[in-house]
């Protein structure tokens, strides 16, 4: 079917159909444009803090910095040594704290914390004040043998500091010279005096402070060297016979005056040799046959400020010997005869055990001294008995059978 319709002159239009599609596509295209005209723009990203500079004191502390933003962030920064902040990431408006530890240098320090986000870099400049300066030793004094010794203190310092000492002829120190913390070592050489001697060391910042240590070497004592004899150092013992211990003694430089005094106990048995000296010597003690009980006497070796007691001891120089029997011989009394000891009688016997020195039905010899002895021993009936006894600090016992 075909439709006719009217221009404006009255005439008449044919293929109506396709105008009227145009028409359509037309208003379409019109009311799409128009849409799109009225479509919300995304916001541009963006990105700030409330701060570009944090200053801190020495002490350290902890600040805050504000983000205005509207997109997600991370924050970084260079001085993990001594600063951190927290948090590292996030997104919109927030916050990040940052904390700084003490300054222990003397030194100003700065780091930089950075915010990132939407292609957006922000800055912190963070510094921190430097500390006072620090000068600490460990020691204030030091005490050396006489032999010579090494011995060390700390320095607890933010600084640069020096050493030195009051002498040069006997103590070395190392290093002379550090920055911050550090160990000093003190070396000695053997002291050859009898007297002590004294020196300081200074350790001095770059800030003039000083600390100082005092030393005190000690004196060279008067050296007893036991080199011969037995017991401790300061002990000789003697068999019963006697004889002759010797020891060393060493005398420091410069050579003093040294003597040795026996007591009242060791003055009758014991002589020394010499008794007194400058110099290095060999001193002889001997001890004379001990003919009683046990004895101990002393000595004292004395120079400059020196006193060494010395002690003697000497064993037993006597014993005893008893005879005795344990059978009965049926010949009375038995007569024993110890040669240069006199005669003893044995009135008994034993017929079960052993007797002691001393007991009844025993023939004894007390406090007779040490050596060899020769006996002879008889009774009534005819029976005789002899032999050789060696009599020591102990009871010696000799049956008769």
């Amino acid at each position: 079917m075909k439709v006719y319709l009217k221009n404006r002159t009255g005439g008449v239009s044919y293929k109506g159909k396709n105008r009227f599609f145009y028409s359509i596509v037309s208003l379409m295209v019109l009311v799409m444009i128009f849409l799109g005209g009225c479509k919300k723009e995304e916001p541009e990203p963006s990105l700030s803090l409330s701060t570009n500079s944090l200053e801190f004191e020495f002490s350290g502390g902890q600040k805050t910095v504000e983000i205005t933003s509207n997109t997600e962030w991370t924050i970084s920064g260079d001085a993990s040594s001594w600063l951190t902040f927290t948090p590292t990431s996030g997104s919109n408006n927030g916050n990040f704290m940052v904390t700084v530890i003490a300054n222990e240098t003397v030194s100003k320090r700065t780091a930089t914390i950075t915010a990132r986000g939407g292609g957006l870099t922000q800055s912190v400049e963070v510094s921190q004040e430097g500390g006072p300066p620090v000068l600490r030793v460990s020691e204030k004094s030091l005490t050396l043998s006489s032999g010579g010794e090494t011995k060390s203190f700390t320095v607890e310092s933010n600084i640069k500091w020096t050493v030195s000492k009051s002498v040069s002829d006997w103590l070395t120190i190392s290093p002379t010279a550090g920055q911050n913390n550090g160990t000093v070592t003190v070396k000695a050489v053997a002291n050859p005096f009898y007297y002590e001697r004294m020196a300081t060391v200074g350790v001095t910042g770059e800030n003039n402070k000083i600390e100082r240590i005092e030393v005190k070497q000690l004196r060279e004592e008067l050296d007893l060297d036991i080199s011969e004899g037995t017991g401790s150092n300061n002990h000789f013992y003697f068999e019963y016979q006697g004889g002759q211990h010797t020891f060393h003694i060493k005398v420091p430089k410069p050579p003093i005056n040294w003597t040795i005094e026996k007591n009242s106990s060791a003055a009758s048995w014991i002589t020394i040799s010499p008794t007194s000296g400058t110099n290095d010597a060999i001193i002889t003690v001997v001890a004379s046959r001990n003919t009683s009980s046990s004895r101990e006497g002393s000595f004292t070796v004395k120079g400059g400020n020196i006193l060494q007691k010395m002690t003697v001891e000497q064993e037993d120089g006597r014993g005893s010997v008893a005879f005795w029997t344990s059978v009965d011989f049926r010949c009375g009394s038995i007569t024993v005869t110890l040669s240069g000891q006199g005669s003893r009688t044995i009135d008994g016997f034993y017929y079960s055990g052993s007797p002691s020195c001393g007991d009844q039905y025993t023939a004894t010899f007390n406090n007779i001294l040490r050596g060899t002895y020769t006996y002879t021993a008889t009774c009534s009936g005819g029976r005789s008995w002899s032999g050789t006894v060696i009599v020591n600090n102990n009871c010696v016992r000799v049956r008769l059978s």
